[in-house]
């Protein structure tokens, strides 16, 4: 199990983020895009079956998870995510607002590897 907070201390590492960047807040000042965009992540991965939350705050990799790195894909975009039942059924589902798979703002991010 990981801190959602390590796993995306370790992702702006591979990806070479700087300081600055990390710190950068989202327009609500509330949350940096960071970690708005690694939540974004596990969700869209936890959706796949990929990951699970056991707890507020934590990451675990699935079955289902391990199965995917052991395949080493290349990326793992929206496009691959959606060749897994578990997500794709999940994303067109209308969630509570009643639209179905809402995106995050920014969702060219999700055209980088998640």
């Amino acid at each position: 199990m990981y801190r959602l907070k390590e796993v995306a201390a370790k992702c702006a590492d591979a990806l070479k983020i700087s300081e600055e960047d990390r710190k950068t807040l989202l327009p609500s000042k509330r949350q940096t895009i960071l970690a708005n965009r690694v939540a974004w992540a596990k969700t869209y991965l936890k959706k796949a079956g990929l990951v699970d939350s056991p707890q507020h705050g934590f990451v675990v990799l699935t079955e289902a998870g391990k199965s995917v790195l052991a395949d080493d894909p290349d990326k793992v975009t929206i496009a691959y995510l959606e060749t897994i039942p578990s997500f794709h059924e999940s994303h067109a589902m209308p969630n509570a607002g009643g639209t179905a798979g809402t995106a995050p703002p920014d969702s060219d991010f999700f055209n980088e590897d998640v």
